[in-house]
C-alpha cells in the first residue's frame, strides 16, 4: 500500500523541516513544504497531497491556514490538520467551523503527529465511502419508475425522487417538511370514499401496509389516478421507529391495457359467435373446444356434439391428408396459415364443400396452442361450377364447329380484301388523275385568258394604240365576259379541291372591320352603276377572327355580289357584324363565342321552299331568274362549303318581294381586336405609270405560250422595260449568266422541264442567285407558293394576272 502523502505548510522554514523529517521517518511522503497560499494551491495542483498540516498563522501570505483550509475543504475536498501554538478561543472557534480533521498543538511528539494523519486518513476515507453510496442511492432512486417518498417518525416528507415529483406533481424543494397527507389524498376508485395515508399507521405498528388495487391518488392538481401502495417504517439500529419509506406505481397504463384486453375479448367473442360463417377454435390434436352456432347449422351438429369430435372425423375421407399435410407445415412453422378448399360429412350423411382458413395461436415462448378456423359454406358455388363446366364443354365443342366456318369465311375475306385493295388502287389512280385533270385545266383556261384579259386590258390603256369609243366598248365586253369565265373557272376548281379534302386553310389573325372594307371594294363600282346605298354597321371592339382571310374575304365577296345582283337599282345593302352570346349557338362547348356577318339586302326575296336549294352546287332556283340574272349556281355551294371548313355555319332568312339576310357564324375568343388597316395596304405599293422606270433594266421572260408572251411583252415594252424571251430553259440559264439580268419571269408549267427543279437549278448558279425571281402559274393548289417560295422564288403570282398588278410587283422588287 503506498505512503500516505501529506503537504506541509508552514511560514517557519526551519519548523517545517522539522516536521517533514519526522513525517518521512514514521513513514510518510511529504510532498512538499509551502509557505505562503500561492504555493499552497500550486503545489496541491501539481503533486496532489492525500493530507495538508496546516499552520494557522502564516506570515507574508494572503490569507491565513483557516481561510486556506477552508478553500481546500470546500473546492479540493481535502482533509486539513491544523498545527499552532495559539490556542485562543477565538483562533479555536474559526478553526472548528472550517471543519478540520484535526488540531496539533505545538510542540507534539512523533504518536500524536500520527495519531492525527492515520485518524484524519481513515475518517476523510469514510466521508467519501459514505458520499459515493449516497450518489449511488439517489440515483438509483431517481431513475427507477416506482415514486418513493420518505418520512421522519412524524410523516413529514423528508426524501422525494423523480418519479413521485410526477406522480404527486410537488417538488422536492416545495414538499419538504410538510405532512405527506398533504402531499396527496386517496380514494377508492369505485365508491369514490377516501382510504386513510398509511404513513401513519405504519410509524405506529412498525408493521408493512399495501393498498388495494382499487385505490386511486388525487394529486396536486386534483387529477385521479390508479395506484398500488406499500409503506414500510425505517428502523434506527437501536430497533427504534424513525420514519416511514411509501412506495407507489402509477397504474394507469396498466389500467388501460386492461380495459383494453376486455375490449378485445369481448369483440372477438362477439365476432365469434355471431359471424355468419363458420368459426371454430381446435387443439392441436384437431378436436373442437369452441364453435360457433354458425357452424352448428352447417355441419348439422349441435354445439355438445361438436365438442366430442375432432375435425379429422367429419372430413372426407379423400381430403384428410391434405388437411393433415397443411396443418403438420403450420406447426412446423413453414406457413403462417393455409386455405383450401375440402369436404366435410353433414351429421344427415351428404358432402358439405367448405372454404377452411386456418391459423395457428402461439404462446409467448412461440409454442403452439391452438388453431382458428373459418369455415364458409361453397357448396352452391361448387355445383354451379360443375354445372359451368358442362356448360363449357357444350361451349367448346359449339366453337369447334363454329372455327371452322369461321375458317372458310376467312378464305373468303381475304378474297374480298384483295378486290377491295384493287378496287382502292383504281380509286387512288382516278383520284390523281382527277387531281392531274384539274391541274391541267387550271392551266389550259388560264393561259388563253391571261392573253384575252390582257389583251384587253393592255387595249383600254391604250398601250397598243389609240382606239375609239366603240372599241373600249367591245374590250370592257371581252373583258368583263373573260372575268366572268375565270370565276366560273375558279369557283369549279374550289369547288372540285374541298369537295377531294385537298385544300387546306391557312389560319391568321385577322381584323374584322378590314375584312368587310376589303370585301366591299370589289362591288362598290356595281352599286354605284344601280345607285345601291351600302351601309356598315360594326359592334364596338369586335374581336380578331383566326381563319383564312383569303377564303372568308371570297365568301363576303359572293354574298355581296349576289346582293348586288339581286338588288334592284336605288336599293340598300348592309353589312352588319356583332358577337353573338354563347347561349344563342348550338355548341358542344357553352363557352364558345361566335361572331356573325350578315349581309342583308332589299332585293327580290326567296320563297321558303327554295331556300335549301340554293346552297348545292349548280342550281339555280328559277330557270327564268338564271336567264335573267347570270350565274353559276356556284357561289352559295361555295361560301356554304368554306364557313363548315372553318367550323361555322351560314343562315338564311328571307321574305319574297321585301329582301335576304345571308349570315355566316365564325367561332372567335373575346379578345383584345386588331387594329385595322386599309384595304390598300394588303397590296403591293403600286407606282404611277407616269413615273419614271430605268430603261436600263432586262426581263428574261421564260414561256412557251404565244399569246401569253406576247401580251407580257408588248405591255412590259410599252413600259420601256428590254424583254428577253426565251422557251428553252437551259439555254435561258447560260444566256442569263452572261447577260446578267434584272429580273426573271418565268412560267412554272413548262412542258419538258419541272418548274420547281428549273428554280432550284437558277439558285445554283453564283451569278443568279440574288436575281429576283417571279413564278407565274395558273394552278394554284393549296401549297404551291409556299413550295416555290422556299425554292427560291422571290414572288409568286397566280394567273390571269392583271397587267398593272404585274407592273407593280416588278418595279417593287427591282427598286
Amino acid at each position: 500500500m503506498p505512503p500516505i502523502k501529506v503537504l506541509v505548510v508552514e511560514d517557519e522554514v526551519i519548523t517545517g523541516r522539522v516536521i517533514s523529517e519526522e513525517l518521512t521517518l514514521i513513514g510518510y511522503a511529504v510532498t512538499d513544504l509551502a509557505t505562503s497560499d500561492e504555493e499552497t494551491f500550486a503545489s496541491i495542483s501539481e503533486n496532489k497531497p492525500d493530507i495538508v498540516l496546516m499552520d494557522i498563522l502564516l506570515k507574508g501570505s494572503s490569507r491565513d491556514g483557516i481561510e486556506i483550509a477552508t478553500i481546500l475543504r470546500q473546492e479540493y475536498h481535502l482533509p486539513v490538520i491544523y498545527i499552532t501554538a495559539h490556542t485562543d478561543d477565538t483562533t479555536l472557534e474559526r478553526a472548528r467551523r472550517s471543519e478540520p480533521y484535526g488540531y496539533l498543538v505545538k510542540p507534539f511528539d512523533e504518536r500524536d503527529l500520527r495519531v492525527a494523519i492515520e485518524t484524519a486518513s481513515y475518517k476523510h476515507s469514510m466521508e467519501r465511502q459514505l458520499a459515493l453510496r449516497e450518489a449511488q442511492l439517489s440515483a438509483i432512486l431517481k431513475s427507477t419508475h416506482d415514486a418513493v417518498i420518505a418520512t421522519d417518525r412524524v410523516a413529514e416528507v423528508i426524501y422525494m425522487n423523480t418519479a413521485a415529483e410526477n406522480l404527486t406533481g410537488w417538488h422536492f424543494d416545495e414538499a419538504l417538511g410538510k405532512e405527506v397527507t398533504e402531499i396527496f389524498r386517496l380514494v377508492d376508485e369505485y365508491s369514490g370514499e377516501e382510504i386513510a395515508n398509511p404513513v401513519p399507521q405504519v410509524l405506529r405498528s412498525g408493521q408493512v401496509t399495501y393498498l388495494n388495487d382499487s385505490t386511486t391518488m388525487i394529486d396536486r392538481y386534483g387529477t385521479q389516478k390508479p395506484v398500488c401502495d406499500s409503506a414500510s417504517p425505517i428502523y434506527l439500529p437501536s430497533g427504534e421507529i424513525d420514519g416511514a419509506v411509501m412506495v407507489l406505481w402509477d397504474m394507469s397504463d396498466r389500467k388501460r391495457t386492461e380495459a383494453a384486453l376486455r375490449e378485445s375479448e369481448l369483440r372477438f367473442r362477439n365476432a365469434f359467435e355471431n359471424a355468419a360463417i363458420g368459426m371454430a377454435l381446435n387443439m392441436i390434436d384437431g378436436k373442437f373446444f369452441k364453435v360457433n352456432q354458425a357452424l352448428c347449422e352447417i355441419l348439422g351438429y349441435s354445439e355438445s356434439e361438436l365438442l366430442s369430435l375432432t375435425h379429422q372425423e367429419i372430413t372426407h375421407e379423400e381430403d384428410k391428408q391434405a388437411d393433415l399435410d397443411a396443418t403438420n407445415s403450420l406447426l412446423a412453422g413453414e406457413i403462417s396459415s393455409f386455405k383450401l378448399e375440402k369436404r366435410f360429412l353433414h351429421k344427415d350423411g351428404y358432402i358439405v364443400w367448405i372454404l377452411l382458413s386456418v391459423s395457428l395461436v402461439r404462446d409467448i415462448s412461440q409454442h403452439p396452442m391452438y388453431l382458428i378456423a373459418q369455415m364458409q359454406n361453397i357448396s352452391d358455388r361448387k355445383q354451379a361450377e360443375i354445372s359451368l363446366y358442362q356448360l363449357n364443354k357444350e361451349l367448346e365443342d359449339r366453337v369447334s364447329q363454329r372455327t371452322e366456318a369461321l375458317k372458310q369465311t376467312e378464305v373468303n375475306l381475304i378474297a374480298a380484301n384483295a378486290q377491295l385493295e384493287r378496287t382502292n388502287a383504281e380509286l387512288a389512280r382516278a383520284t390523281r388523275l382527277k387531281d392531274e385533270f384539274l391541274a391541267s385545266m387550271s392551266h389550259e383556261f388560264r393561259t388563253p385568258l391571261n392573253a384575252i384579259l390582257g389583251m384587253a386590258e393592255g387595249m383600254q390603256t391604250k398601250v397598243f394604240g389609240e382606239v375609239n369609243e366603240l372599241q373600249i366598248r367591245a374590250l370592257q365586253t371581252i373583258e368583263s365576259s373573260g372575268a366572268h369565265l375565270l370565276e366560273l373557272i375558279n369557283d369549279i376548281l374550289d369547288i372540285a379541291k374541298i369537295e377531294s379534302g385537298r385544300i387546306e386553310l391557312e389560319y391568321a389573325p385577322i381584323s374584322v372591320e378590314t375584312l368587310c372594307k376589303a370585301s366591299l371594294i370589289f362591288i362598290k363600282q356595281q352599286a354605284l352603276k344601280k345607285n345601291i346605298q351600302i351601309e356598315t354597321k360594326l359592334q364596338p371592339n369586335l374581336p380578331s377572327l383566326i381563319a383564312d382571310e383569303r377564303r372568308i374575304r371570297q365568301v363576303l365577296i359572293n354574298l355581296l355580289n349576289n346582293a348586288v345582283k339581286f338588288t334592284p337599282e336605288s336599293g340598300r345593302i348592309t353589312i352588319e357584324v356583332k358577337i353573338l352570346p354563347p347561349e344563342l349557338v348550338t355548341t358542344t362547348s357553352a363557352q364558345q363565342h361566335f361572331l356573325r356577318i350578315s349581309v342583308i339586302d332589299t332585293g327580290i326575296g326567296i320563297a321558303l321552299e327554295n331556300m335549301q336549294k340554293l346552297f348545292h352546287p349548280f342550281i339555280q332556283i328559277d330557270s327564268a331568274l338564271n336567264r335573267q340574272y347570270q350565274g353559276t349556281g356556284l357561289g352559295l355551294a361555295l361560301v356554304k362549303r368554306i364557313v363548315e371548313l372553318h367550323s361555322g355555319r351560314v343562315g338564311l332568312t328571307s321574305e319574297l318581294g321585301v329582301g335576304s339576310c345571308f349570315s355566316i357564324d365564325l367561332p372567335c375568343t373575346p379578345t383584345v381586336p386588331l387594329p385595322s388597316t386599309s384595304a390598300e395596304n394588303t397590296n403591293i405599293k403600286s407606282r404611277s405609270p407616269d413615273q419614271v422606270i430605268n430603261t436600263s433594266r432586262l426581263i428574261f421572260l421564260i414561256d412557251d405560250n404565244e399569246a401569253y408572251i406576247n401580251t407580257i411583252s408588248n405591255y412590259l415594252e410599252a413600259k420601256n422595260y428590254r424583254i428577253f424571251l426565251a422557251k428553252n430553259t437551259q439555254e435561258t440559264i447560260a444566256l442569263a449568266k452572261i447577260y446578267q439580268p434584272d429580273l426573271l419571269l418565268m412560267d412554272i408549267q413548262m412542258p419538258v422541264t419541272n418548274g420547281l427543279e428549273v428554280l432550284k437549278q437558277i439558285r445554283r448558279e453564283l451569278n443568279l442567285v440574288n436575281v429576283p425571281v417571279i413564278v407565274l402559274t395558273g394552278l394554284g393548289m393549296a401549297g404551291d407558293r409556299e413550295q416555290y417560295l422556299e425554292a427560291g422564288a422571290t414572288a409568286f403570282l397566280t394567273q390571269p394576272i392583271k397587267l398593272n398588278q404585274l407592273s407593280a410587283t416588278i418595279q417593287q422588287l427591282l427598286q
